[in-house]
């Protein structure tokens, strides 16, 4: 089957990126044909930092999870 490619772009605000990267979360979960890259600036905050690195680690083990 054919794979789907997804490109989220949030505006840059920490409700928007986290509420962007949990919708993103919720189409992978639900179909193994969705792919979701988010592109996001550079945030000077320490706690969207601790966030986006949570997150890139989530978004790996589900990477690696995933059949071929």
């Amino acid at each position: 089957m054919k794979k789907a490619e997804l490109i989220l772009v949030p505006t840059p605000d920490v409700g928007h990126l986290i509420t962007i990267r949990e919708f993103a979360k919720c189409l992978i979960n639900s179909d193994d044909r969705i792919s979701v890259t988010t592109l996001s600036m550079k945030w000077s905050s320490g706690l969207v930092d601790d966030y986006t690195e949570s997150l890139a680690t989530y978004t790996k083990s589900l990477v690696t999870s995933q059949p071929d």
